[in-house]
């Protein structure tokens, strides 16, 4: 790896009217020493050319397709890009988004200052089109007492772009980005980091800005595919999580226990005909269940469930009855 530079991985998908503006912020940063490894998605419109046109006049600047034995998606070009990579530390970014001109530079120095964390962390600034008009985003808890408590109640949070990690941890650990996941990809990969004892601090400073509200970054959600990633990611935490004392744990129990119901009556909602949604309680009902005992849940809540069962199939509607909280 060679010293102190940072790889900055980006995926990216028909990004062709936005990804440019992301690698100006790149060329910009006062600090140099970095590369930056673009994995292709398959993009069907000038994506590639634009490419082109920034390999050349930067020779930090290189890009893959993603190939082809590898599933489609962000998770599997980030994983791929990180194999890629000759940097000390890693910085995940997307193709829509803005790096400020000294943000390399800060987190650079503020990891090698602190020579006990694994990553650092940046806040955002998010805005829609207009960069004049930024809103601060921060999580509402710095230091936790109970990291993994307060990440699942999103009480802490950040996005993939606002940590800079070092290489030599994410090599050990060998944690990678689900790849078979469609959403929820980076706060199950954060997750996990959390859960194995990752060593983090946030840097009180926006060094990013996200871009919301385009229409190309946007997934509807309201697809079986998302709804289920969603499902399977409230499962996974339920069955892993360890929070620093009982009260916290039960509480936090309680809150993905009713999440993951919840979450249930939007996958059968969002199937239209009584058919596929009696599919959907057949073939997934049982992991429901599972959930409840496990977590302890009464006797009066299977039976609730159950009419809430009954009520989408037949009128379309129920979620009170799926509310455990």
């Amino acid at each position: 790896m060679s010293n102190d530079k940072v790889s900055v991985i980006i995926p990216t998908f028909n990004r062709a009217n936005l990804i440019g503006q992301t690698l100006d912020s790149l060329i910009k940063q006062s600090y140099d020493n970095w590369e930056c490894i673009i994995i292709d998605d398959g993009s069907t419109d000038e994506t590639i050319k634009i490419l082109d046109h920034y390999k050349q006049i930067d020779s930090r600047i290189s890009y893959y397709k993603r190939p082809s034995t590898l599933q489609k998606g962000a998770n599997a070009c980030r994983n791929f890009g990180l194999n890629l990579s000759k940097g000390s530390y890693i910085k995940w970014f997307d193709s829509d988004d803005l790096l400020i001109e000294d943000a390399l530079n800060i987190q650079v120095s503020f990891i090698k200052s602190h020579k006990n964390l694994d990553m650092c962390i940046a806040y955002a600034s998010y805005f829609k089109d207009d960069t004049s008009k930024l809103k601060l985003v921060k999580p509402n808890i710095l230091n936790s007492n109970d990291v993994l408590y307060d990440y699942a109640k999103t009480n802490l949070f950040f996005s993939v772009g606002g940590p800079l990690w070092k290489a030599k941890y994410l090599n050990k650990t060998q944690i990678f980005f689900n790849e078979k996941s469609t959403k929820l990809q980076d706060t199950e990969f954060h997750y996990n980091h959390l859960k194995n004892g990752l060593r983090f601090k946030f840097i009180d400073k926006s060094l990013f800005l996200y871009r919301t509200q385009h229409p190309d970054r946007i997934t509807s959600i309201n697809s079986n595919e998302n709804l289920l990633s969603i499902y399977n990611y409230w499962q996974h935490v339920l069955y892993t999580i360890n929070c620093r004392n009982v009260k916290n744990q039960r509480d936090i129990h309680l809150f993905l226990v009713n999440n993951l119901s919840v979450v249930f009556y939007r996958l059968i909602i969002n199937n239209s005909t009584f058919m596929d949604r009696l599919k959907i309680i057949r073939v997934y009902y049982k992991t429901l269940f599972k959930a409840f005992k496990f977590t302890g849940i009464g006797i009066f809540n299977y039976v609730q469930v159950i009419l809430g069962f009954t009520s989408t199939l037949f009128f379309s509607r129920g979620l009170k009855f799926f509310k455990i909280l």
